[in-house]
Order: C-alpha cells, then sequence, then structure tokens
C-alpha cells in the first residue's frame, strides 16, 4: 500500500508508505525530510510554505490519512506556495474486491472456521535497511522508497489480501537486526498487525538473519501446540523473510534446514539490494524446504507480485509439496540449486484435466441427475443445480435468438460449454466487442457455482489473459457484482453481460492492476495499443482455445 507523491518544485515523484494514522503536518515533515529540502526555516514556516493536496482540495494538517479517507495508491501533490504554477492531482484508487477463487480453502465469516495457514514474517530492521530501495530510477523524476518502507509496502499488500479474500489463516510479526523480537504474536487481528508493521523503524547493526528463522520457527511449534484458533489437520506452515544482507553469525543454513524439517515449516524469502553470495543461500535455503525466494526490481514489481495468489498462499502453487527433496547430508544439500522468481503463477486444476465441455447438454440426463440428488437428500445441491439448469435453458434460449437474427452485428458475443458430469462448472467464450481493442480477441471465463448458489455468487475468472486495470494476473475481474454487490435475483447472464461491458468501459479510478490503470490514465492510446497487442498474443485463435480448454 502505497502513496504517489509529486513535488513539482524539483520535478521529482516518490512513492509513499500508506498509513492511515499518520497526519497530514507529520507526512510532508517526512515528505521533505525524504528528497532534502528540509531546512531550519522551512521547519520553522513549513506550514505557511507547503501544503499537501487531493483532488485539488487542500488537506487540513491536523487529520490522519484515514480521517479523510483517502485510499491506497492515490496520488497527493506537494505545493510550495510561494510558486505560481500549480499542478492540479490525479487519483489512482485501488479495490480488494477481488474474486474469492482458491480452491480447496474453507473460506467463511463464522468464527468458528478452521486455519489452514500460520505465517510469521521475518523482517530485518539493521541500519542498511534504511537504504534506497533500488539503484537508479527507470522513470527520470521518480525517487524509489528506502528498503523498509518497500518491506512495509510489500508485507502490508499481503496483509490486505488476507482481509479481502477472507483467507483461513493467522500471522505474526517477527523483527531482527542485533536484537531479536517477536513484535506481534500470531494472530487473525490483522488491523493490529498492520499498525505495528507500520511502526516498524530500520535503526539496528548486525544482521541475525538465521537465528531470527529459528525464533520464527519456534513461535509456530508453541502456537502449534497451543492454538488460539481451530486448527485444520492439514495447516501449511510458513515463514516469510525479507533481508538486504548476508547472515553476520557463524550458523549454516543447512542447520537451519535441519531444523525446519521436522516441524514442516517452509521458508519463503524476498532479498532487497543484497549480494550475490547472500541471494545464493537463501534460494538453496527455500528451495530444500519446499519454499520459493522471490525477486523484484521496483516497488511496482513487487506489488503486483504481492498481489498475486500464488505468493498469499502456498498450497495454490503447482507441484507444492514441502521438503519434498530427498538430502540427506550436507553434501546432498550444497549440491543444490536454488532458483530465483520474478513471478508465480496459481496451479491448473488438475481435477478437470480430461473432462470435455459440451456446447449442448443432455437435458434428459441433467434432469434425471437432479432427481437422483433428491432421491438422496441432497436439498442443497438439488436446489442449487435446478436454478443453474433454469440459467442455463434461458441463456442458452437468448443466444440462440440472437445468432439467429438476420444481423450479424446482433449475434451474441457468448456460448456456453458445461461439464457434462457437473453442471454447477462451467466455461463461456465471450467475444471482444467490435469498436473496442478487444473487437478480434476471444476470451475463456470459467465459472463455477457453489453448493448454495444463488445465495452466494458464482467464482468467475478469465482463463487466458487479457490486457485490463479491472483484471488481474490470475484472471480475477474487479466487478462489485461478483461479491459485495451480490443478489440472488442476479443471473449468470446478467453478470457475463456486466463482464462484457467492462471491457469495453475499463474503470482505473477502481483497478485489480494499479500499473495498467496509470498508464490509461496518462496514455490511453499506449493502453489500447497494449490490449491489442495481449489479444493477438493470448486471445486471437479460437481454435487453440478450444483446443487448450478442452471446448466441443
Amino acid at each position: 500500500m502505497t502513496l504517489l507523491i509529486s513535488i513539482p518544485s524539483i520535478d521529482k515523484t516518490i512513492n509513499f508508505p500508506f498509513k492511515n494514522e499518520i497526519t497530514i503536518n507529520e507526512l510532508i515533515n517526512q515528505i521533505l525530510k525524504r528528497v532534502g529540502l528540509e531546512t531550519v526555516q522551512q521547519q520553522q514556516q513549513r506550514q505557511q510554505t507547503y501544503i499537501l493536496k487531493y483532488n485539488d482540495n487542500e488537506l487540513f494538517e491536523n487529520d490522519t490519512i484515514g480521517d479523510l479517507s483517502i485510499p491506497d495508491n492515490s496520488k497527493l501533490i506537494l505545493i510550495n506556495q510561494s510558486e505560481i504554477n500549480l499542478t492540479t492531482p490525479t487519483t489512482i484508487t485501488t479495490t480488494n474486491s477481488l474474486d474469492e477463487d482458491f480452491n480447496k480453502i474453507e473460506i467463511s465469516n463464522n468464527n468458528e472456521f478452521l486455519i489452514k495457514q500460520i505465517d510469521i514474517i521475518v523482517l530485518d530492521i539493521s541500519g542498511s535497511m534504511s537504504c534506497d530501495a533500488y539503484k537508479g530510477s527507470r522513470e527520470p523524476g521518480y525517487i524509489e522508497m528506502k528498503r523498509i518502507e518497500v518491506a512495509q509496502t510489500l508485507f502490508q499488500t499481503m496483509i490486505d489480501k488476507y482481509v479481502s479474500f477472507e483467507v483461513p489463516v493467522v500471522a505474526g510479526l517477527v523483527l531482527f537486526g542485533h536484537n531479536i523480537d517477536t513484535t506481534f504474536e500470531i494472530s487473525k487481528n490483522f488491523d493490529s498487525f498492520s499498525q505495528e508493521l507500520g511502526n516498524v523503524e530500520a535503526n539496528q547493526n548486525s544482521t541475525r538473519l538465521y537465528e531470527a528463522i529459528y525464533h520464527a520457527a519456534n513461535e509456530i511449534s508453541k502456537y502449534k501446540e497451543n492454538p488460539k484458533e481451530k486448527l485444520s489437520d492439514d495447516v501449511c506452515f510458513r515463514i516469510f523473510l525479507l533481508t538486504d544482507g548476508n547472515d553476520t553469525t557463524n550458523i549454516s543454513p543447512y542447520e537451519v534446514y535441519k531444523f525446519l524439517k521436522p516441524l514442516n515449516i517452509i521458508l519463503d524469502a524476498i532479498p532487497i539490494g543484497q549480494e550475490q553470495e547472500g541471494l545464493n543461500a537463501l534460494s538453496i535455503l527455500t528451495t530444500a524446504t519446499g519454499g520459493s525466494c522471490f525477486i523484484a526490481n521496483s516497488t511496482q514489481e513487487g506489488v503486483a507480485l504481492f498481489e498475486r495468489e500464488a505468493l498469499l498462499i502456498p498450497t495454490q502453487r503447482d507441484g507444492f509439496s514441502p521438503f519434498s527433496l530427498s538430502i540427506k547430508n550436507f553434501n546432498e544439500y550444497s549440491s543444490l540449486r536454488g532458483t530465483v522468481l520474478k513471478t508465480i503463477d496459481r496451479k491448473i486444476d488438475h481435477s478437470l484435466q480430461g473432462v470435455a465441455f459440451i456446447s449442448k447438454i443432455d437435458k434428459e440426463k441433467l434432469e434425471q441427475q437432479i432427481s437422483n440428488n433428491n432421491n438422496n437428500n441432497n436439498v442443497g445441491s438439488t436446489s442449487s443445480s435446478k436454478r443453474i439448469f433454469k440459467e442455463y435453458i434461458q441463456f442458452q434460449k437468448s443466444i440462440d435468438d440472437s445468432n439467429s437474427s438476420s444481423s450479424s452485428s446482433q449475434s451474441s458475443a457468448f456460448t456456453i460449454f458445461t461439464n457434462p458430469n457437473d453442471i454447477s462448472i462451467w466455461k463461456v467464450i465471450m467475444k471482444g466487442e467490435v469498436g473496442t481493442p478487444y473487437e478480434s480477441g476471444h476470451f475463456v471465463l470459467s465459472v463455477q457455482f457453489p453448493t448454495d448458489y444463488p445465495f452466494k455468487p458464482p467464482k468467475i475468472r478469465f482463463e487466458n489473459r487479457i490486457y485490463h486495470c479491472n483484471i488481474n494476473s490470475d484472471g480475477n475481474i474487479c466487478l462489485d457484482i461478483l461479491k459485495d454487490s451480490w443478489s440472488p435475483s442476479l443471473t449468470i447472464e446478467k453478470m457475463l453481460i456486466s463482464i462484457h461491458s467492462l471491457l469495453s468501459n475499463p474503470n482505473p479510478m477502481d483497478p485489480l492492476d494499479v500499473v495498467k490503470a496509470g498508464i490509461y490514465r496518462d496514455n490511453i492510446a499506449e493502453y489500447n495499443n497494449q490490449c491489442k497487442k495481449w489479444v493477438q498474443d493470448y486471445a486471437s485463435s479460437l481454435d487453440d482455445l478450444l483446443k487448450d480448454h478442452n471446448l466441443i
């Protein structure tokens, strides 16, 4: 979570950590220090010299960001009142209204839900974490954040996704430098976690990296023995490490591996500004545990990475299997080759491999299946199936009527394919609208109806890649009717029509992909060119899509 701060007087732009509790006066003070504008005179006269503006409105010095309800990823402008030419800001807002598509993970609003993941964030607070995060800048006039600020931003992004996805996870925070402290015990109180994370300062000597991992593992072990929440039988245990330096103790990574293995605790890591030797050591250790070592070359890349489902939830990774490598001794450990990832994709649902989705269903067979469910007292399943079947018939009739029209412009944008063994699983081919950058494209959407449909919305996502500021890299769609504004009176036809409309009417003020939203705002021609390029690369061949997704 960040704020974008524009400073016209020095022609600079910086990212700043988003903190609800910071006052405007404190924010101005910290911005001036960051960019080197702090002088004694300015300290004495700052309130008469500098102001912050948002949406062309001056912000009152004693208000906090939270008081003003300023969303994260918004753009503020720092104005020197002695200047004549003022710049009017534009604003980017982000949303957490993501599709909750986490297969085989229990999601519930009930306090009795089972915890399926225990995370401890292990954060380096040595003095070097106050250095600039990245060498140089990809954009002239752009000042990067400090390493500790990037760390706060990345992990706050992860916490936000925990909350918005209602992930069944608890998390704790361990800080290390010369000292090693558990500053937030394992809990699902993420509001307090965010506050603790926002108060972190990097000012210690030494880097007791491997000792901190030991400490975090012991914290997980203690929680497992005396949990404050109900745990699932298949809990995933993870330590997530962010550091910028090599370990300054004499502990061997292999000894850490041997300690983690019987506890079944994987290690994920994201080094920032680390030398190659330390990076290699971390990548080998993460690989040995079944975790991953990530890297990002900018704050924007890091935030995009930390929004990925498979980073958020390790069990969503393809082939995820903790400690599956056979490592019997130090020599075998030393022979490992670690890998470093810039992104990570969610796993493919192999349960549907080999299933041919059909465009025309056997109505009599399906009615018999629904009747059998009713006879077996599967009341919820039967009720849901009847509703889905009814909507299928109505939607298919609407498609057929459109396609039989004499005007080719009236033909339907949709083709429905269903799982012959399960009416609750669909795939839909959607054509891009003529006159838009998507007009020559065909997009595959997966639709999964819950057993309590229509009281809960279906889960819909794009299966092939699409360039759109309201659709993220995992195919999740930012559309209020898919979550908060869902109503049982809505139908799948209405939802798909809304998604189709979203392609031609993107909403950059409520994006899932902040980078794409910025391009749309600043250079719509470039945005449209990228849309067309992605259509050509990923959505131009209907025959390939039908084959790849087993649609007949």
